[in-house]
Order: structure tokens, then C-alpha cells, then sequence
């Protein structure tokens, strides 16, 4: 059957335009939290590019395609904007820091998902095959080694403190019982210094899928795609958020006056 032009040019358009909307809403609000929140340089940097591949993005979908071949050509290079605008997020996620900007920044990824759904669903017939890489939202915060941190947390280097007695497999077996008891079916016992252990093993894993060169590695090794990186860089952080409750909701210290210090050292 024949590809349908003008109609699947403007579906495509509808997609480009609302993600395009989203994303510039998310860093106007960046730009609105400064004052309070002030933006790293390369954060600055990493923005300026992004907001330069949308205006590409956007100019490359307002004007209709006379015939399949001009709407290939489209589909070709909207592609080509897509994944430049994935990269650059990965740079970016520090910068939402404040509740509206994450808001907005869930929004912008929801586009950015529905716009890759769109183009795999509408690619002309005529065009040879070329999908970008469908996004599954990895598991967060699911019992045990189904969790995206669990598997991370096996896989990259963690340094744990000499001297305290405290391996890397204890932290990995103490995080997954966090994540098993997230029902507050039992009081977990744990003393401040293996509290002190397992915050700084999971801001090392943070940093370490932050990191370029352990993300590229952990990427290359065939498990997920580009854009499910982005998608799970913020699952990783819904995983940390529901970590830290389980420390100050179904935890039994040692000791009273530590562990609020300790959270808000990581921020």
C-alpha cells in the first residue's frame, strides 16, 4: 500500500512540534531556577547545543514534503536530530534540580518516547528500514536483582571504606533488602556506619553511569539502547529516591543524629 504523504508528514510534524514544546519548556524553567540554582558552564553548554538540534529538528518538519521521496529525506534527518537531542540529555539531568523542573523534564522525555514510537509506526514503506532503538523503561525499584541499581551495582566498581569491615557484596545484599522490604513487612537493623557505606557505594554508581566512558562501556555491551540509557539514567534516580525512604521509613539505627547529615551531604 502506498504511503500515505501528507498525512504521515503531518503526524510527524505534530510529534517533532510537541516535543520540541516540552524539551524548551523543561530548560525555560531551568534557566527560571538560576537564581537559586545556579547552572554548571557545561551544563550552559550542554543546553545552548540541544536548543541549537531542536531549532534544526523543528525547521526541518514545517514544510510539507511534495512527494515520498522529499518525506524520506525527512525521516532521515529528523532521525539524525533525535539522536544528537538523546545524547545532549544525558549531559543535562543535573540540571533539573527543583521540583518544576523535574516535572517538566518527565514531560519533555514522555514527548521525546512518543516521538520514536511515532517514526517507528510511520516510516515510509518506501524507506529501507532503520529503526531507532524503541524505549523500555527498565525496572526501578522491583525486588532483589531485577532492579536496574542492583544490576549496576554488580557491575561497576564500588570502593568500599577500609577498615570497616563492610564488603561489596554486603552492600549489594543490604540494598537488595531494601528493595525486597519496600512494604515495611520488617524493621531492618543497620548501624550508622554501614548506612555511611551504602550512601557512598550508591553515589559511586550515580557518578560512574554519569561518567561518559562507563556509560559507552555499559552501552556497547549490547543490553539496551541509546535512548533506554536516557530512559534508565532516570530510573536510576527513582531507584536512589526510593533507597533513601527506605533508610528514613522502615530502618532501625543505631544511633539518632546521623543520618539526615548524611543525606543531605549527597545534595
Amino acid at each position: 500500500m502506498a504511503t500515505d504523504v501528507s498525512g504521515t508528514f503531518q503526524r510527524l510534524q505534530d510529534c517533532v512540534n510537541k516535543f520540541v514544546q516540552d524539551s524548551r519548556t523543561w530548560q525555560k524553567q531551568i534557566t527560571i531556577d538560576k537564581p537559586t540554582h545556579p547552572i554548571d558552564p557545561t551544563d550552559q553548554n550542554t543546553l545552548d547545543k540541544l536548543k541549537e538540534v531542536e531549532d534544526n529538528l523543528a525547521k526541518d518538519v514545517q514544510t510539507p514534503p511534495a512527494d515520498i521521496i522529499a518525506l524520506r529525506d525527512q525521516f532521515i534527518a529528523t532521525e539524525d536530530h533525535v539522536t544528537k537531542a538523546g545524547s545532549l540529555y544525558f549531559d543535562i539531568i543535573a540540571a533539573s534540580q527543583t521540583p518544576g523542573a523535574k516535572n517538566k523534564e518527565a514531560e519533555a522525555k514522555q514527548s521525546f518516547k512518543h516521538l520514536i514510537g511515532e517514526m517507528n509506526a510511520i516510516r515510509p514503506q518506501d524507506q529501507a528500514p532503520r529503526e531507532l532503538e524503541p524505549v523500555v523503561l527498565p525496572p526501578t525499584g522491583l525486588p532483589g536483582g531485577n532492579s536496574l541499581f542492583i544490576a549496576l551495582l554488580n557491575t561497576i566498581p564500588v570502593i568500599v571504606t577500609p577498615g570497616t569491615g563492610i564488603t561489596k557484596q554486603d552492600i549489594i545484599d543490604l540494598t537488595t533488602q531494601l528493595f525486597v522490604n519496600q512494604q515495611g513487612n520488617q524493621q531492618i537493623k543497620l548501624t550508622d556506619t554501614q548506612i555511611s557505606a551504602l550512601l557512598d557505594a550508591w553515589q559511586q554508581v550515580v557518578k560512574a553511569f554519569s561518567d561518559a566512558s562507563v556509560r559507552t562501556a555499559w552501552l556497547n555491551t549490547g543490553s539496551v539502547g541509546t535512548i533506554e540509557a536516557i530512559i534508565s539514567f532516570d530510573a536510576l534516580h527513582s531507584d536512589l529516591e526510593i533507597l533513601y525512604n527506605q533508610l528514613t521509613t522502615n530502618v532501625n539505627r543505631t544511633t539518632e543524629d546521623s543520618l539526615d547529615s548524611l543525606l543531605f551531604s549527597l545534595y
